[in-house]
């Protein structure tokens, strides 16, 4: 028999660098067992004009078929060995246009390690199953790296879930599918990431542990996101930074994307540093695409 999902009291967690204003130690964590995995959800409230639900999306026509539309929920998925630190900026932009969710993945950032490693599917199931206990319709998904393999398998398996997908630097180009040579890609890639978000990747890394890394690389490595993407129907954003060598453009190409975005002067983790140019493109696909 399934057993519900689990919730614990809000927790307060520990500032990366020992600073007093980091603004994910101002949101409360909820963590949330389903079977023997846990997550962590941090909600960041809608804080745009206006308060009153029912408010449409800012920036949209009040005309056509989505005038009646309320403004976004948001959905953040991490990539591999990290955590939702690194998606505090986006997160504040985005909260503009609606509510968002942060979601710390089972095994990492601290998280208990499940009894045998998730594939892509299960971690999709998991994080389908907790968003929908807490109430999360319709949501735009957004996914790094892994995180975007998750999305995918999720919008695969699941295709009247979401309303839209983005999906920003997904792995693995089918080219390259072994692991020294992504290990080189990562490094060619790391050159380009700023101080600051190398160091947020160390501490996660760290918190995450080498066994449990070693047991989901596997899983990363082999999901063939290039034949379940044909099955995601809602629409679906397709990104990379300029320097990101894990994921070329002709990689999105083969994909599907027929225009993929690409952020000038960027690498894999274009989410951290360039979180401006990403919520514009984002704010760009949900008005030309998703609510046109």
């Amino acid at each position: 028999m399934t057993r519900p999902l689990r919730r614990q009291r809000p927790i307060k967690l520990r500032p990366v660098f020992r600073r007093k204003d980091n603004p994910i130690d101002r949101l409360s964590a909820e963590l949330v067992r389903t079977h023997d995995t846990w997550v962590r959800i941090f909600r960041k409230a809608y804080s745009g004009p206006g308060s009153t639900p029912g408010d449409r999306f800012p920036g949209l026509p009040n005309t056509g078929p989505q005038k009646e539309h309320t403004r976004p929920t948001f959905v953040l998925i991490h990539g591999m060995g990290v955590s939702s630190r690194y998606f505090v900026k986006l997160s504040e932009d985005l909260s503009g246009l609606g509510e968002v969710f942060l979601i710390d993945m089972p095994g990492f950032a601290n998280l208990p390690q499940p009894p045998e490693p998730l594939s892509i599917a299960g971690f999709a199931g998991v994080i389908h199953q907790v968003l929908v206990a807490h109430g999360v319709e319709k949501p735009i998904i957004i996914g790094h790296s892994m995180g975007a393999q998750v999305v995918t398998e999720l919008m695969a398996k699941a295709p009247d879930y979401a309303q839209a997908g983005v999906l920003i630097g997904p792995p693995v180009n089918d080219a390259e599918r072994n692991v020294a040579l992504q290990v080189l890609r990562f490094a060619q890639s790391s050159v380009h990431e700023s101080r600051q978000l190398r160091l947020i990747a160390v501490r996660a890394y760290l918190q995450c542990g080498i066994a449990w890394f070693l047991d989901v690389l596997p899983q990363m490595m082999r999901y063939p996101i290039e034949q379940r993407i044909p099955l995601v129907q809602c629409p679906t954003l397709l990104v990379r930074g300029e320097y990101d060598y894990i994921c070329p453009t002709a990689w999105l190409e083969w994909l599907g994307a027929a225009n993929p975005r690409v952020v000038s002067g960027a690498a894999h983790s274009v989410i951290y540093a360039h979180d401006t140019e990403i919520f514009g493109l984002i704010t760009e696909f949900l008005e030309t695409e998703v609510y046109s």
